[in-house]
Formats: structure tokens, sequence, C-alpha cells
């Protein structure tokens, strides 16, 4: 069955509001067996919802609308949906109940505004909302689906696990099956060049690359009529990709880069360290953020000046002076001092110019110096990223847990953990 999600309203359109809701609503519908092939972004305008709704409606089975359920003028959604499939709009009594226990339940007054929430078009049934005003709706139109949810992913993503999901599971007979290879080190157009004769062999399953901030992930798509043949073709072409893959894929799993690097470090009964500098401590988070990581997570510093450096990690003030707060020495020597510091053995020293000023012809901005220590052996390494300060503080945090998983991963073949 093919899938559409359109998104309604001007907030998403213009880029005021970040539309998290496509990216659950594809990756759920996919394992529902949907293949979700448009992805649309209407703004609140009559003319150019019944557009979207026509082209949607000659094109695919199940259609997933977002947004445009509230009470104010300018929320659209069903009242056009209403108007494109020639329904009525009618009053429906229990939702108007649900919204009038909704206020009563936090001692408020439910405005008159409300009431416009509980109309639906006289085709279709109203999905409850236990977290919200807006409840949904669930229309079946000849052989096409129209499922409308509110906005909010707070009321979108319990009102789909809990009202829809039963829907859409009658739907499809086809089952989905994927899995996520997740790389790093290695380009979009180099993977292409070494896994291109296996991706044009076939379209089921589908071999599809895609990129991500400093990486590339390949989503493998098997469509079948069993979950066990699904297995089963998924597990062959793992064995045709991995001999290729092996080098730079790190999970095929769902686990994140982080994961893996902390699941590394208790592999070889290491602990860590982490002293930042531009970064603030997004690297740190980003460690913390592992479920158990307590095991192994000694200390994290945020040494943005330079006196904290050599106060807190103990780096040479001579140091400073000679080569400069970014540098490789410099990150080194973050490295070894939090390590020192906080009794880990492995030490991680970040240090650069996110910008936007700050750099210099010999140090621009995007130069980021990064320090590694295992087991009192050091490492220094130098980066130059483009983008603003954000991207460039993303970026550091990515290379920074790739690079130690290399230094793990190497650390891991050349003496292997033994438990007996």
């Amino acid at each position: 069955m093919i899938g559409e999600i359109i998104c309604v309203g001007n907030e998403i359109l213009i880029g005021d509001t970040l539309n998290t809701n496509t990216r659950y609503l594809s990756k759920s519908m996919t394992t529902l067996g949907i293949e979700v092939a448009y992805q649309v972004v209407v703004g609140d305008h009559e003319e150019r919802l019944l557009d979207a709704i026509e082209t949607a409606s000659k094109r695919s089975d199940v259609i997933v609308f977002t947004g445009g359920l509230g009470p104010t003028y300018d929320d659209m959604t069903k009242e056009t949906i209403a108007k494109a499939l020639d329904m009525t709009m009618v009053l429906d009594e229990e939702a108007l109940d649900d919204i009038r226990r909704f206020f009563e339940h936090r001692k408020r007054t439910m405005a008159d505004s409300n009431r416009k929430q509980a109309y639906r078009p006289s085709g279709g049934r109203m999905l409850r909302n236990e977290n919200g005003t807006a409840p949904g709706i669930y229309i079946k139109n000849e052989e096409t689906h129209y499922i409308l949810l509110p906005g909010p992913p707070r009321e979108l993503m319990p009102m789909f696990e809990k009202e829809v999901t039963p829907i859409l599971e009658t739907l499809s007979s086809d089952v989905i099956t994927s899995r996520i290879f997740q790389l790093s080190g290695i380009g979009e157009s180099d993977l292409a060049e070494i896994i291109g004769h296996i991706m044009n062999v076939s379209d089921n399953p589908r071999i599809a690359p895609y990129a991500k901030l400093g990486s590339v992930n390949i989503r493998v798509t098997a469509i079948t009529k069993t979950k066990e043949e699904g297995n089963k073709q998924i597990e062959a072409t793992t064995a045709l990709l991995m001999p290729y893959l092996e080098p730079y894929c790190y999970s095929y799993d769902n686990k994140s880069l982080e994961e893996v690097v902390v699941q590394m470090i208790m592999e070889k009964n290491h602990s860590i360290a982490i002293a930042e500098s531009c970064t603030g401590g997004l690297l740190s988070s980003r460690i913390i953020n592992v479920p158990g990581v307590s095991k192994v997570y000694r200390n994290g510093f945020v040494t943005y000046s330079n006196g904290s450096k050599e106060t807190w990690l103990k780096v040479p003030h001579a140091l400073m002076l000679k080569e400069g707060a970014v540098s490789e020495a410099v990150a080194i020597a973050m490295a070894e001092g939090v390590a020192k510091v906080s009794d880990a053995s492995i030490g991680v020293g970040i240090t650069g110019i996110a910008g936007p000023e700050g750099g210099t012809p010999q140090k621009p901005v995007g130069m980021v110096c990064m320090g590694f220590t295992i087991n009192g052996k050091s490492f220094g390494t130098t980066f130059h990223f483009n983008g603003d300060r954000k991207k460039i503080r993303d970026y550091s945090v990515w290379y920074a847990l790739t690079t130690l998983y290399s230094l793990l991963k190497e650390e891991l073949k050349e003496t292997p953990n033994k438990k007996g």
C-alpha cells in the first residue's frame, strides 16, 4: 500500500516549527507495511489544501494529515477534507463531552471556540485524544483511507499508537522488514563506488544510502508476505554487504555511535573523562545519555578559558603561550590532564574556534583540535569544519566519537578481551 503524509500549517511551511512528525510517522507506517512514497507540507490555505487532497487521493491508499485541527479560524483541515469528499460537518456529542471533561479536569473553563473541535466530516469517526482537545478523525472513502491527527507530537504519537495502529494493521498484507547499517569514515560517493554493483541487482530488497551529519547510513528494506521471508532476505543482503562495509559499519541494530563507544569502553574495562572547550559539554552530554555509563564515566570539565585549562587540567602555561589554546599540543595536554585528575584510563580534550568570530588566517573559524589518551598513549588530530557555530560544534562531537570508536576498535583488535 502507498502512504502519504500531508502536514498542514504555515508555521511548518515557513520554518518556524521543526517538522518532527514526518520522521515518526514514516517509520511507524513503514513497520506496518505501508510504503510512504510522498510527504507534502501545505500552508493554512483552503484551495492549496484542496489541491493536495485531490492529488494524494489519486496516488495514495493511506493519507495521514497532521495539524489544522485546532479551535481557531485558520484550523481548516477537517472542513477542507469534508469539502473535498462531498461530506457535511456534524457535531460529535461524545467528542464534545471528552473536550469538556478535559477542561474540567484541569479546573479551566472551556471556550466557545473549542466546540469547533467536536465537529467531524459526516463519513468519519473520531479518534480519542487523551492528551489534548483536538480529536483525530478516520475516514474511509471508497478505497482510500484518510487519517487526521493533531499537530503537537505529544498528542500525535500516543494517538497514533493507540488509535491509528490497530486500523493500519488490518490494511496491508505485505510485511516490510528493514535494517539500517550505520557507517563512519566514508562518504556517500565512495560508498556508491564499493557497493554500487550490489545496489543495482534488485529492487527487493531495496538498498538505499542516505547522508547524515558527518556520516552515511544504508537502509535495506524487504517487502514480503511473511516476517520470516523478510528476515531471510535481510540476512542474505547483509552477508553480501558486510565484506565491503565492515571497516566502516559500527552498528546495524539501531545502536547510536555513543552507545557503541560506551560498550567498547566497558568491554576493555576502561574509564573515561572528557575536557571540552568549544563544544561546551556536548560530548559529555552524548556519552552520559547512554544507560549504564556511570560504570565507566569519571568526569567532565568545560574549560572554556585559558585559565581554567591551566587550573583544572594542569595544562602548562608555557605550552599555551607557545602553541596557542587551539592546537593539538594543548588538546593532548587537556586529554592527559583530565585523565589524570579523574583517574581515568581514557581522556579526551577538545579545543577549537566555533565562530562566528575569533578566527585568523593561521587558525580559521571551524578549526578544531582534539587530543586522546588511552592507557598513557596519546594522539592528536585537527579538523576543519564548515558551517555556523552550532554545526561546527555538532561536527566536532561526531568526529570525536568516530575517532574514539576507531582508536578503541584498533585496541580491541590488538588485545582482545578475554573473559573466563
